[in-house]
C-alpha cells in the first residue's frame, strides 16, 4: 500500500509537468489570459508588455510575465510608486477561464529591472 501510495503522488505531482511552448501574438489563449490577469486588477483599457507567456501541449497550463501599460504606452506604475511585475502560473478552469495557482508577482524600481521568474534574461 505504502509503494502504491507513492507512485500515485508521483504520478499526481507530474501531471501537469510537460513541455511549455511559447504562445505567438496571434494565438488564441494569449489574450485570454491577459484579460483574465487586467479584469483581475480593474484595468481592462491597460495593456501588457508580454515578457513571457507559455503553455503546455494539453493548453491547460500556462505561465505569464509582463508589465501593465496605460494606453499611451507608458508603464504604469501601482500604488508604492513602483512597476509591478505579473509572474503567474496559471490553469485553465474550462467554465471559469484562467484561473491564477502561483503568485510570483514581484515589484520593481524602473521597468528594466523586471525579471520573469522563469524568464532568465529575455526581455
Amino acid at each position: 500500500m505504502r509503494y502504491f501510495l507513492l507512485v500515485l503522488m508521483m504520478i499526481c505531482c507530474n501531471l501537469y509537468a510537460s513541455d511549455m511552448f511559447p504562445l505567438k501574438p496571434d494565438e488564441n489563449p494569449r489574450g485570454a489570459i491577459a484579460l483574465t490577469l487586467r479584469e483581475e486588477v480593474g484595468l481592462l483599457n491597460a495593456r501588457f508588455d508580454i515578457k513571457r507567456i507559455e503553455i503546455n501541449e494539453t493548453r491547460e497550463l500556462a505561465y505569464f510575465c509582463g508589465l501593465l501599460k496605460d494606453t499611451d504606452g507608458q508603464y504604469i506604475k501601482d500604488e508604492d510608486d513602483k512597476y509591478y511585475l505579473f509572474d503567474r502560473i496559471l490553469l485553465d478552469s474550462g467554465t471559469e477561464g484562467w484561473v491564477s495557482t502561483v503568485y510570483l508577482d514581484e515589484e520593481f524600481s524602473a521597468p528594466e529591472q523586471a525579471k520573469c521568474h522563469f524568464a532568465g534574461m529575455l526581455t
